[in-house]
């Protein structure tokens, strides 16, 4: 059966599918034994949380409807693959890749002069959207003669699960992309130290990428002995830069005439000069923002109508297929109440600088828990720090919290 093929491939059980894509264990039970009929919305939810390739998306929805059928044929290697260009990296992106060169050159010092960094490991963190897998990944194809034994690439939150605590998934899935049978009976432990002997002495990069936490990563790192490591995760991993030494860097977002350039090369070149200030309104914005300028590119060129009474914050964030909303709920889900409202706080400002005390007395709570509040939000990319003691809020992440007003008021 097609969807429970999936499913075991990524290891996964179908309580733990469940808590991923947010499908009840039973509308699971019943699309693998075929007796529902799933509506779109489902399939997409179970595929994203599958992390199918493009292939496989098609595969899964052509099945009429009714993903109990079987495959045709083999499977691939889904979301963990060992290629110079991973199949379901983020193909479109790496095509209108633009600027980043100081962050290119800055992973390369890290990864491949071991004298600056021992534990020849990277990070790459920073706000949802704002482009670190496909950096990751466009920083492996340029460098790909250094890693002969190959690039491999560990994606999606199903590698991950949603416990930040020790897992065997990541490490049963780099297990079969180096194609050693995993027992059933395994400790981690056992995975960990199997993993390191086949490892060992290979010239190789792993990329682990969106991961969940700065544990979710222990929990990889004694299996990987001398690789090469490159990290992406939307949460801070500050935790392994003590305790590891890694080489932490933000991804900041876009200069402008890089968001110039990137609207351009989404199409808009000429719809600019059909529709004057088109451009400049989406690269105003978006402010630098890579996800959300391809998508108010994609949407002012099929939609100018809507486009033109449309605020573009309030455009990105609506457009369900480019998931950009998703991204920011993920997050913003995970937020103790009073640093969900602190965020909410800080957007209805409209983007002004402030300081600690002086949210303490807009927001009225004591200083210590806008600290504590402000320091959960700047881990997540949500809040970033401007100088002289100030926070600010991305103009992105503004128009997501003005859908949760609208969310509250529906």
């Amino acid at each position: 059966m097609l969807l429970r093929d999936y499913r075991c491939r990524a290891g996964l059980t179908q309580e733990e599918l469940a808590d991923i894509s947010g499908i009840s264990v039973r509308s699971i039970r019943d699309l693998e034994r075929g007796k529902t009929q799933p509506r779109p919305s489902t399939l997409r939810k179970i595929a994203n949380s599958l992390s199918l390739t493009q292939d496989e998306k098609r595969q899964f929805f052509s099945k009429g409807g009714n993903p109990a059928r079987g495959l045709s044929g083999t499977f691939g290697e889904s979301n963990v693959n060992i290629v110079s260009v991973p199949p379901d990296a983020p193909s479109a992106e790496l095509r209108s890749f633009v600027g980043r060169e100081a962050e290119l050159e800055a992973i390369s010092r890290s990864l491949t002069d071991r004298a600056l960094c021992e534990t020849n490991l990277v990070s790459l963190v920073g706000m949802p959207g704002v482009g670190k897998t496909s950096l990751a990944v466009r920083w492996a194809v340029q460098n790909a003669e250094c890693f002969p034994d190959g690039i491999y690439f560990l994606g999606s939150r199903v590698a991950w699960g949603s416990s930040p605590m020790i897992s065997k998934r990541p490490l049963i899935a780099m297990l079969r992309l180096l194609g050693i049978p995993v027992e059933p009976v395994w400790s981690c432990s056992t995975m960990q130290a199997v993993l390191r002997e086949a490892i060992q002495n290979r010239q190789m990069l792993v990329i682990l990428d969106d991961v969940p936490s700065a544990a979710a990563v222990r929990s990889v790192l004694p299996a990987l002995g001398t690789a090469s490591v490159l990290v992406t995760s939307r949460r801070r991993m500050d935790g392994l830069v003590a305790t590891h030494g890694v080489r932490q860097f933000v991804v900041p977002t876009l200069q402008r005439d890089e968001s110039a350039q990137l609207v351009a090369m989404m199409g808009l070149g000429e719809e600019a000069e059909a529709h004057r200030g088109v451009a400049e309104r989406i690269i105003k914005g978006c402010a630098g923002h890579p996800l959300a300028l391809r998508i108010a590119s994609v949407a002012s060129f099929h939609c100018p109508d809507l486009f033109r009474h449309c605020d573009v914050g309030t455009l990105v964030m609506c457009e369900e297929d480019y998931t950009l909303r998703s991204l920011f709920q993920h997050e913003y889900s995970r937020l103790p109440a009073e640093a969900a409202d602190l965020f909410r706080y800080l957007a209805e400002n409209g983007g002004k600088s402030l300081t600690v005390d002086e949210i303490s007395t807009g927001f009225g709570v004591p200083e210590s828990e806008v600290a504590h509040g402000l320091g959960l939000l700047h881990n997540c990319g949500f809040v970033q720090w401007v100088g002289h003691g100030a926070y600010e809020t991305h103009c992105i992440a503004r128009a997501f919290a003005r859908t949760l007003v609208a969310d509250k008021d529906s």
